[in-house]
């Protein structure tokens, strides 16, 4: 009955808005580069967006039934009790210790996906119908680090790069030729993880934690270049202040994006008041629960301490925060902390 449905919508469609569209997955090129990791120090691991490394894994164990996805949270807090999430801390010997009992033979992150479209040679006008040409170049890149967990070394850098032309016609009704780019890289890539994971095990279970990678020195609290906007910014800020901001800027972007462990920390500024923040139960209550529903259950434990402080008022006042929360308001408390609002 769905199968029905979807077909009869994507008719309707069609007839109402007088084009086709055909859909195709384009072929991408996976290219070596394990060289270009020259400093695990600032690849943070992260379990990152979770619908995405859910379909990803997914991708791979529909291409080989010996493999088996370890759930990231548990092999996260194991390896990392200190917080410390970085791939050169997977490949301390003491970290290796902790992962034994866990019983992971590889770990693939993800880097995240990237995408643009140029539309300079797009000719397309419309009105009642579609009338001329489009010519629209896509591109998506996507990458993925291996790690072998029990030699605790680096195995390889993958990189998945596809560029497609979207192309169009029309003289009232139109066609359209719509690659998925994004599809196309997403598919070479677990092709060639899964070929690289049964090479380097060839019988037995292939156990496979999977966590996205992000890139950026997350452990810098230097001040910033003198001149800068952000120096003169700095000039009316305290220490804790500025290293508040520097939280914000750090995590919001991922946090905007979904990413359950930067949303965690950001519920954390909030409840233990770091950096100078004042504490504010309720902000930390709505950051909690978007990373719940967005992968990361250990945050419930948080979630239930600080419902249990909550006001019934405030508990309200949260519900109605989360349930109206749309990305940008992350930065909008960014900007509110740099004009000197709700900090200690």
């Amino acid at each position: 009955m769905m199968f029905h449905a979807r077909v009869l919508f994507a008719f309707a469609v069609t007839v109402l808005n007088g084009c086709v569209m055909v859909p195709y997955t384009p072929n991408a090129e996976v290219a070596h580069r394990k060289a270009e990791v020259q400093d695990p120090a600032v690849i943070k691991l992260t379990i990152g967006t979770h619908k995405f490394l859910e379909r990803m894994g997914a991708e791979l164990t529909s291409r080989e039934r010996r493999i088996e996805i370890i759930p990231a949270l548990e092999f996260r807090d194991t390896a990392f009790p200190d917080g410390n999430w970085t791939l050169a801390a997977l490949f301390d010997p003491d970290t290796r210790e902790r992962i034994k009992p866990i019983k992971a033979d590889y770990l693939v992150a993800f880097g995240p996906m990237h995408y643009k479209e140029d539309t300079s040679d797009n000719k397309m006008l419309v009105s009642v119908g579609f009338y001329g040409y489009a010519d629209i170049d896509t591109r998506a890149d996507l990458s993925a680090i291996v790690v072998d967990l029990g030699a605790g070394s680096l195995m390889e850098l993958l990189v998945s790069e596809c560029d497609a032309t979207l192309r169009g016609v029309g003289a009232f009704y139109g066609l359209f030729i719509v690659p998925r780019t994004e599809h196309g890289v997403e598919e070479a890539l677990a092709d060639e993880l899964v070929q690289m994971l049964k090479s380097a095990k060839p019988d037995g279970a292939i156990r496979v934690v999977i966590m996205a990678a992000e890139s950026g020195d997350f452990e810098d609290d230097t001040l910033p270049p003198p001149g800068s906007s952000e120096a003169l910014a700095y000039e009316s800020l305290s220490d804790a202040q500025w290293k508040l901001n520097k939280e914000f800027r750090t995590y919001c972007p991922n946090a905007e994006l979904g990413h359950a462990d930067a949303q965690k920390h950001l519920a954390d500024i909030y409840y233990h008041g770091l950096y100078g923040r004042k504490v504010d139960a309720v902000r930390a209550w709505v950051w909690y629960s978007l990373a719940i529903q967005n992968g990361d259950t250990q945050a419930a434990e948080q979630l239930a301490q600080v419902t249990a402080e909550l006001t019934p008022e405030q508990l309200k006042e949260a519900k109605q925060q989360f349930e109206s929360w749309k990305p940008g308001q992350c930065m909008q408390e960014l900007t509110q902390n740099h004009n000197g609002q709700d900090l200690q």
